[in-house]
């Protein structure tokens, strides 16, 4: 069930973002995820994040910015049930588009969204941690 998020989960939301991060970005320094983790829970409440959750319990979350996609985090016990599909489909009915960077080398991600019909638009140096970047967009076929 997705809903959006309430002060209730918000550690949970913030236990699958760090350890999603840190699964996925092993050619990262873990310590960017570490020390960006308190900020992020800062701007957490402050966003718009819609949660899946099974039998009350967060196993997913999906965080966007007027169509922008902040970040799409499943929990690794429960990846490839479809969790990140019915997320990517709530926001496609919210939004024309949506655009997000994916690394390079996250090669898991950027063929689950090359799947849902994002194409990549451009490669960019990630100023922070110095691995590239696809930033890529959806746009829905309106004819």
């Amino acid at each position: 069930m997705i809903e959006k998020l309430t002060d209730k989960y918000i550690d949970d939301v913030m236990k699958i973002w760090l350890n999603e991060n840190l699964n996925a970005h092993s050619f990262i320094d873990e310590n960017y995820f570490i020390n960006n983790h308190d900020i992020v829970k800062e701007m957490i409440p402050k966003a718009e994040v819609y949660i899946y959750k099974k039998d009350e319990k967060v196993i997913g979350f999906i965080g966007l910015d007027k169509g922008y996609i902040a970040g799409l985090f499943i929990d690794d016990n429960h990846k490839r049930l479809g969790i990140g599909s019915k997320l990517i489909d709530f926001a496609k009915c919210n939004y024309a588009q949506l655009s997000l960077y994916v690394f390079k080398e996250n090669h898991n991600a950027l063929n689950f969204y090359l799947k849902h019909g994002f194409k990549i638009i451009s490669k960019e140096m990630n100023e922070d941690t110095y691995h590239y970047e696809y930033f890529m967009e959806y746009k829905k076929d309106l004819t």
